[in-house]
């Protein structure tokens, strides 16, 4: 999740809930329309849970621009969730009944990108939730029986230890293994990051083409030179973005490694407490490369729209137009290929994310 949308999400909160807890309430009913099971929950809990939620949420709403403020309280959610009887199943109708309230009360307001900030929110407030909940949901070790009060002389033989299962190695060998395919999809969105890095450079070349042209066809030309300004400023903007889109891999690579390295513990048991961190910072970085992408889009479809001005400008100056017009379609040309990249990388996201909530699963 983006500062910005952290921001989007405190600003509709405000707007969608009073101080009362009739939002939450209205969030409730539509969880338990979504799954009866939890409706049944609900109707258990003890205290009046529309007043606990909605207490929860202004508490988590007021501190949502430090993410790292309300970690803890997030998880100690998580837990007590766990010990009302919810199940990892649930959170996915929590989400869907908590995205229906916010529609029937936002109505217009509940646009593509609040409903994309609250997707973000939700995922990794819920990611918190349920990775405390998994964590507390191990079983306790077993305490060893006291040993039996004999005389040395007479102590039954103390029996080796049974030696450890191979099943944690298994699963630590099959946790890897998606490790692994988790770098190959991330190194993918730097393959085509470096594709939209090479567009933007063409664009630039381009627009560089379009004002001395511009300036050959002199006053008829000024228009097109302002059109070709703008088109150099969104190929800079694609190209700094794209720049963000690398980094944000780095990220991704580092903690995916990290994670790797932390499956390299005694006896094979991997620490789910330990990788929990690593696996929410590492959906965090994947929805900074998402929300990246969707920015370089925009920039894309800005471009389109110059491009396709231009070339009904261009016609409209005949002879003098014609170069440009030239330009300007192969501008959109490139236009189109950024967006359709672009559009890979936040496909190759959305798959990243079901993996890493497998590893969540994996490492529980």
């Amino acid at each position: 999740m983006t500062p910005d949308q952290a921001e989007r999400v405190q600003q509709t909160f405000t707007e969608a809930t009073g101080a009362d807890s009739a939002f939450a309430n209205g969030v409730l009913m539509n969880v338990a329309g979504v799954n009866p099971d939890i409706a049944t929950l609900i109707a258990n809990a003890p205290g009046d849970l529309a007043d606990q939620v909605s207490s929860a949420f202004w508490h988590i709403a007021e501190r949502l621009h430090t993410p790292d403020a309300i970690a803890d309280y997030v998880a100690g959610l998580g837990e007590t969730l766990l010990d009302y009887g919810v199940q990892d199943d649930h959170y996915t109708a929590f989400g869907a009944g908590l995205t229906q309230s916010l529609e029937q009360t936002l109505g217009d307001g509940f646009t593509p990108d609040v409903r994309e900030a609250w997707d973000a929110c939700w995922m990794m407030l819920s990611g918190i939730m349920r990775e405390a909940a998994f964590c507390k949901g191990e079983p306790a070790p077993v305490a060893a029986a006291p040993a039996p009060d004999v005389a040395p002389s007479v102590a039954e033989p103390v029996a080796a230890p049974a030696p450890e299962p191979e099943s944690a190695q298994t699963n630590n060998d099959e946790i890897a293994a998606q490790a692994q395919k988790l770098i190959a999809e991330v190194d993918n969105i730097n393959d085509v990051a470096r594709q939209i890095s090479g567009v933007a450079k063409q664009t630039n070349l381009l627009a560089l083409n379009a004002r001395i042209e511009a300036a050959r066809t002199g006053a008829a030309g000024a228009g097109f030179a302002v059109v070709a300004n703008d088109v150099k400023d969104l190929a800079a903007r694609s190209s700094e973005a794209t720049d963000g889109v690398h980094e944000a891999v780095r990220g991704m690579n580092e903690l995916i490694n990290g994670l790797i390295d932390s499956l390299n513990v005694k006896n094979g048991v991997a620490d789910s407490a330990a990788i929990g961190d690593q696996i929410i910072a590492l959906v965090q970085e994947i929805e900074n490369a998402g929300s990246i992408s969707r920015n370089i889009s925009a920039i894309a479809g800005e471009t389109n729209l110059l491009a396709l001005n231009a070339t009904i400008e261009a016609n409209a100056a005949g002879d003098k137009g014609r170069g440009f017009a030239v330009i300007a379609g192969e501008v959109k040309d490139l236009a189109n290929q950024t967006a359709n990249a672009t559009q890979e990388i936040i496909s190759i996201v959305e798959s990243l994310n079901e993996m890493a909530l497998n590893l969540a699963e994996m490492t529980a």
